[in-house]
């Protein structure tokens, strides 16, 4: 058997980017082809040979799976699911949102502190950006002046941690891109959630006179969370902890009934935790001070020992 063939119908041949499948369970990997046309002869590629993966929902007997595409607004759409290796999948139903899934803005990272440092020795310009903290940065902006025409190449490193064997934290400048400086155009170089507090870059500036560093933004992408709120309850949300699990709520089983316009609720005041060392209580073994003490004690008592041993063995000799 070729494969599980279905047909969807835009009537009004809107825009679209995305199409949503209702499937039941299934511990079963499936490669897809997504076809698009107007008159369902001639039928053109919109995208080849992609994976559903694994469709297993543990709070129902179904999962929702979104197949996005590029933006297109043909009559018809043909998903053609390899049944190959596998019985085919059980699909309750398919649609579409006429929402568009768009890409979202960015936010300014504030408060960079830029040091920028040259060196005619290994003909170099370091730039190096520090953070108020380790943030998320999702893209680099950066704009360079001082000669009419240039084309530098550069490397982006960022300021990395490690445990060494005695278990105390280290800290070392680990490569990240390979970057071009132009005087054409500012650089943009997006680093998909790149983690970090200080950012350096490199310039190799061979023969030719140091840039300047003209503007530079570390933008983060902003992220939205979808859920039912009580008017007049207050919300805690807590983030940052790389090793955070991601809460599973029913909301995600019901994306059909989330209404495509929503009302956004704007955060309060971020608010820093960091972990206090534990407070330990002063004893006589722990106390500096009485430890010396004891030591100049012990010390005394030894020397006074010494000493009236001596005298008791000279008496010995002389009797």
């Amino acid at each position: 058997k070729c494969c599980t063939k279905l047909i969807l119908k835009n009537p009004d041949s809107l825009p679209i980017n995305n199409i949503s499948l209702s499937i039941k369970n299934a511990e079963v990997s499936k490669q897809a082809t997504l076809l698009g046309s107007d008159d369902q002869e001639n039928w053109f590629a919109l995208k080849e040979k992609f994976v559903l993966q694994t469709i297993d929902n543990p709070d129902n007997t179904s999962v929702v799976k979104i197949v996005d595409f590029p933006l297109s607004n043909y009559t018809f759409y043909k998903l053609e699911i390899d049944d190959s290796s596998s019985a085919p999948l059980n699909i309750l139903g398919a649609g579409y949102y006429e929402q568009l899934t768009q890409e979202g803005g960015y936010t300014a990272i504030p408060d960079l502190k830029i040091e920028t440092t040259d060196s005619s020795q290994s003909k170099q310009t370091f730039i190096k950006i520090n953070l108020d903290t380790i943030r998320t940065i999702d893209r680099i902006e950066m704009a360079m002046t001082g000669q009419p025409y240039f084309l530098r190449r550069a490397s982006l490193y960022s300021l990395q941690y490690s445990k060494n064997k005695r278990g105390d934290l280290e800290s070392y400048l680990q490569w990240e891109y390979d970057i071009e400086l132009s005087s054409k155009q500012a650089t943009i170089l997006d680093v998909n959630a790149l983690r970090s507090k200080q950012l350096t870059v490199i310039i190799n500036n061979e023969d030719n006179p140091p840039l300047q560093l003209k503007t530079a933004q570390l933008l983060q992408r902003k992220r939205y969370l979808v859920a039912w709120l009580k008017k007049g309850d207050d919300y805690v949300l807590k983030t940052g902890a790389v090793d955070m699990v991601a809460p599973r709520y029913d909301l995600a089983n019901f994306q059909d009934n989330i209404p495509s316009e929503l009302k956004e609720v704007k955060l309060g005041e971020f608010v820093f935790f960091n972990k206090k060392n534990k407070e330990t209580s002063t004893t006589i073994f722990t106390n500096k001070m009485i430890i010396w003490v004891a030591i100049i004690l012990v010390v005394a008592l030894l020397g006074f020992m010494s000493v009236k041993l001596i005298r008791e063995t000279n008496a010995g000799r002389t009797e």
